[in-house]
């Protein structure tokens, strides 16, 4: 609903969709971030340090999606998810923002009619009784 009244994806709404899957009030992390290993324990990627940096990259990585640009949106949207992604700008919860920032980006880019949502239990989850029911509204 916040794409409706406002077409931009901002670092404000990557928060709130990360604080909406976790069900905390958590932010950009203050941290370090989880090291990427080789097959031969050598670090290969690690995520920017101390929240200023974040914020800043996460400025950047708002411009850019926002920008109006000649990249194929398509094009966008797999570069968009890279730097998020080597962002890892939260604790926990990356993988998923990051999933649900595609969906958005391709309604904002009209390339998406109809809403959809990843089905998964990580998303929002309800136990109920031993049965899980995916809320979808």
């Amino acid at each position: 609903k916040q794409l409706e009244s406002k077409p931009f994806i901002t670092t404000n709404l990557c928060i709130d969709i990360m604080q909406r899957i976790k069900e905390n009030t958590s932010s950009v992390r203050t941290t370090p971030g989880t090291t990427l290993s080789n097959t031969n324990g050598d670090v290969i990627y690690t995520p920017p340090s101390g929240e200023d940096v974040i914020r800043e990259k996460l400025s950047n990585f708002e411009k850019f999606i926002n920008e109006d640009d000649s990249l194929d949106p398509l094009i966008k949207m797999a570069l968009m998810h890279y730097q998020f992604e080597a962002i890892h700008p939260f604790s926990d919860g990356n993988g998923r923002t990051g999933r649900i920032l595609l969906l958005l980006y391709l309604k904002m880019e009209n390339l998406l009619d109809v809403p959809a949502i990843y089905l998964s239990e990580y998303i929002i989850l309800i136990r109920k009784k031993r049965q899980l029911f995916y809320v979808i509204s």
